[in-house]
C-alpha cells in the first residue's frame, strides 16, 4: 500500500488461490469511488485499487505489471 501526502491510497493485492483460472487480460471495475484493475500472470492474480481516475490507475497498473514481469 502506498499513501500520498493527501491520504490517498494505492493498494496492490496479490493472490495465489486461482482455482485453474487462466484469463490473463487486464480487467477493470469501479465501485463506491474506487477503481480497480486486475489481471493474472502465471500462478498469481493481482488487483490494483485506488480512489483515482481510471486512466491514472491504468497507467499505474501497467507500470506494476511491467515491474513484476520477469
Amino acid at each position: 500500500m502506498y499513501e500520498n501526502g493527501l491520504g490517498r491510497r494505492l493498494t496492490l493485492y496479490v493472490s495465489t488461490d486461482l482455482a485453474g483460472n487462466h484469463e490473463t487480460a487486464f480487467r477493470s471495475a469501479q465501485e463506491c469511488g474506487a477503481s480497480v484493475f486486475y489481471w493474472l500472470d502465471g500462478a498469481l492474480g493481482y488487483a490494483l485499487v485506488a480512489e483515482i481516475e481510471r486512466e491514472s490507475l491504468l497507467r499505474a497498473a501497467e507500470t506494476v505489471y511491467h515491474q513484476l514481469s520477469p
